[in-house]
């Protein structure tokens, strides 16, 4: 009885403490750090500056998709109390962080090191990310005032900012007298929070922005909790001088009530983003139209071409043999279904391009049926991640069953084959620019501990879903071949100029790319400059009508091939369709020159990602364009007669 009563008695206890600690924790808003960011360069932790910080710094476990943005999130000296307004506030070094009990505030001391460092931040404009609430606190800086203090009109409950993450660290100005830059230091920071009241009586944070501001502070300005800001202080300059002293910071705080609910929190930052709105309207019919006009072209012909061509095959009278023989289709009839070269490479490349294509489609649904939204990015690409990592079934399937088609007889051999290839070539990749991001200590380096998390997941959840669904298409009843395959392949007669690969190819990928350009622009904009997307839907509508065209051009392209009596079509028709990664590659190199990056690393960094890109885009489209030629192939020798 009394252990049961020391038992209730220490339950009673924990809860009233877990009970005062929620407390205490919603009494106040605790702001995170995110990282450094540049559109021209790496991202970097945002303590690798002299800026004040805790002595003891957290750092939430993220997952890989964190690391690959470079978001690295940890606390910050900046806890307030809920509904306080600070006109000012120095950070002083040594004193305890609100809200804790032992936490302090550590400043370091400016070496010659951080002075180089920050001058090269200043010159590819960085900014400081933070975070509250799961909230970037984004810029409500005015554009081109250095430095300058809010004025007291700016707080208010205005909801556009000068940028949705982030505000810069700091700014140059050009000395004409010296005839040199002169770089300074944003060492105040204005916050102001955006709330509202639920009917619990509690104090929900849903916004927030920040006007970074710069104050030399030796210059003995007045700073105090409940008095006022100097109209127009001299700005804090970064020197050499500095070298062997701490920055001086501060901050204010704000509090401003808003009719804004939770649900439209993201509003303003999208509202950023949405000066591009009506291009991808206008995309979405762009996309629709040329769709539409080319499909009813290419409708129109085939039809006619068709009608006429199968009727002529299958008239038996003497005089239309000769131009049945013209036409060529039942020339390579019993050519049209044999082996092609490097089949088993073909097979893997059609597995993994499933795979890449159910991936997608599992996240697309996610995003539009609202359960996962693209101002996350990192939890999009997280989802994408873990979608690949469990489609590995329908890969497998597609891979054993195309193997078994072309008779082939060792399937485990390729089942483990596509287990490896194409992660091998993944991972070397991404291990080589790794390795230089931890050289350079980069945020978006990913850890030693998350790679070898992510192996496991991939050898031990893949790699058996890969074989349970290679091993259930291979078992089962092997697709028909229409017409047999004789033994002797037939002898091709020379091909014009317009049937090369070097045209054919290029073209054939043309049309595909241009309907999606619009939004491929878009898209690189949000990826590489720091922007959110949004109306994914009609990104989505975008990406049938590129799937329906690309399936289109291949079977055109494969029905003149087959009536110049050329029966290689197997790896042409994938060609074809992945043909459009070409033109996405050509366009990365052209967007490349447009963020005007300048750091090796970060170009390195830019064109693996954007080359994997490229080549998951080849694999799914050449995937379409084969499975497409080979539906039209096998109706349309099941209208002929062959002898």
């Amino acid at each position: 009885k009394k252990m049961k009563i020391q038992a209730i008695i220490i339950g009673i206890v924990l809860l009233i403490a877990c009970v005062a600690n929620a407390r205490g924790e919603d009494e106040y808003v605790n702001i995170n750090t995110r990282k450094l960011s540049s559109e021209r360069d790496l991202s970097y932790n945002y303590y690798s500056i002299p800026v004040c910080k805790p002595q003891e710094i957290y750092q939430n476990f993220e997952p890989v998709s964190e690391y690959l943005f470079g978001d690295v999130i940890q606390n910050s000296i900046y806890n307030f109390k809920k509904l306080e307004n600070i006109v000012c506030e120095k950070v002083k070094d040594g004193n305890t962080i609100i809200g804790t009990k032992t936490n302090k505030i550590n400043c370091p001391k400016v070496e010659a090191k951080d002075i180089y460092k920050l001058h090269h931040l200043l010159d590819d404009n960085y900014n400081a990310e933070l975070i509250v609430d799961g909230l970037p606190i984004p810029n409500h800086q005015p554009l081109g005032k250095c430095g300058s203090l809010p004025q007291i009109s700016d707080f208010d409950d205005n909801e556009i900012y000068t940028q949705a993450e982030g505000f810069p660290i700091g700014c140059i100005l050009n000395s004409k007298k010296k005839k040199k830059r002169r770089y300074f230091i944003n060492n105040h920071i204005s916050f102001t929070f955006k709330y509202n009241v639920d009917k619990k009586n509690r104090v929900n944070v849903i916004g927030a922005y920040a006007t970074p501001s710069s104050i030399d502070w030796s210059k003995k300005y007045e700073c105090s909790r409940n008095g006022k800001l100097p109209k127009q202080p001299q700005l804090f300059e970064l020197s050499e001088e500095q070298i062997g002293k701490s920055i001086q910071y501060s901050y204010s705080v704000r509090w401003i009530k808003s009719k804004q609910t939770i649900g439209s929190k993201w509003d303003p930052y999208l509202k950023v983003s949405r000066s591009g709105s009506s291009i991808q309207w206008f995309s979405l019919f762009y996309s629709i139209s040329l769709t539409v006009i080319l499909s009813a072209s290419i409708a129109m012909i085939m039809m006619r071409i068709l009608h006429r061509d199968i009727k002529i095959l299958n008239d038996d009278e003497d005089e239309k043999e000769f131009a049945a023989e013209e036409l060529g289709i039942k020339t390579v009839a019993h050519d049209v279904f044999r082996k092609p070269l490097l089949s088993t490479l073909l097979a893997l490349c059609a597995g993994a391009g499933v795979q890449l294509i159910c991936m997608l489609l599992i996240t697309s649904f996610f995003i539009i049926i609202g359960f996962l939204s693209t101002v996350y990015r990192a939890r999009v690409l997280q989802v994408m991640i873990v979608a690949l990592i469990f489609m590995g079934i329908p890969g497998g399937y597609t891979t054993g069953r195309i193997y078994k088609y072309f008779d082939g007889e060792r399937f485990k051999g390729v089942l483990f084959l596509q287990t490896i290839a194409f992660p091998f070539i993944v991972f070397t990749f991404f291990s080589i620019v790794n390795l230089s991001l931890k050289f350079v200590e980069s945020s978006n380096y990913v850890p030693v501990l998350h790679t070898i998390l992510f192996f496991l997941a991939w050898v031990f959840i893949t790699m058996p879903l890969i074989f349970l669904g290679g091993y259930i298409g291979y078992t089962r009843t092997p697709l028909e071949k229409v017409v047999e395959v004789n033994q002797t392949p037939s002898i091709i007669p020379p091909q014009s100029i317009w049937s090369k690969w070097l045209f054919i190819i290029p073209f054939g990928g043309l049309f595909p790319f241009i309907t999606i350009f619009i939004q491929v622009f878009i898209l690189m904009r949000s990826i590489w400059g720091h922007r959110y997307y949004y109306i994914f839907g009609l990104f989505f509508i975008s990406l049938f009508f590129y799937g329906l065209l690309v399936a289109e051009f291949a079977i055109v392209f494969t029905y003149y091939q087959l009536s110049s009596k050329n029966y290689h079509w197997w790896w042409r028709s994938f060609l074809i369709g992945g043909a459009p990664a070409l033109y996405l590659f050509l366009y990365t190199i052209f967007n490349y020159f447009q963020l005007r990056i300048d750091s090796i690393f970060y170009t390195a960094v830019y064109f693996e990602y954007m080359t994997l890109i490229c080549f998951g885009v080849f694999l799914m489209s050449g995937s379409i364009g084969l499975f497409s030629s080979f539906y039209f192939i096998t109706e349309l020798y099941k209208r002929v007669r062959i002898d």
